[in-house]
């Protein structure tokens, strides 16, 4: 699995001068804010310097509410295959992954994991990832 952002791990050696135009880490919510205009993708936003960091929690935050659901009666939740594609910027763990998600989710999404949580008790949760649709984006 890769980093949305590959100069985090390169295929060269640390000793090499590029390493001085790496990334040292990764904001997740990037995917969130990128797109190529699919249907799957999120949408389309203009972002400003000022208020970069507001804006990447807003389109996070609109992305997680719309894609992700939970299903208490399989235990399971399905995602978005940005997770799993770039599952390295969200968590090493599936726990990690979704401990992410409902960080980072809206009030709507953290108490849909928490009604969720109430029923299926500790038991192991399936993540599941929705088929990607490449079809053009025409909203």
């Amino acid at each position: 699995m890769q980093s949305a952002v590959p100069m985090t791990s390169p295929p060269f050696d640390r000793k090499d001068p590029r390493t001085a135009f790496m990334v040292d880490k990764v904001d997740p919510r990037i995917h969130f804010a990128l797109n190529c205009g699919a249907s799957s993708c999120p949408p389309i936003a203009v972002y400003d310097a000022e208020s970069l960091a507001q804006d990447l929690e807003t389109a996070t935050e609109g992305f997680l509410e719309q894609s992700v659901t939970l299903n208490a009666e399989t235990k399971s939740v399905n995602l978005s295959q940005l997770f799993q594609w770039y599952r390295v910027d969200f968590g090493k763990s599936d726990k990690e992954v979704l401990d992410w998600i409902k960080a980072n989710g809206g009030s709507s999404v953290k108490a849909k994991f928490d009604k969720f949580e109430e029923f299926v008790g500790t038991g192991k949760t399936t993540i599941r990832y929705d088929t990607y649709n490449w079809g053009l984006n025409s909203k």
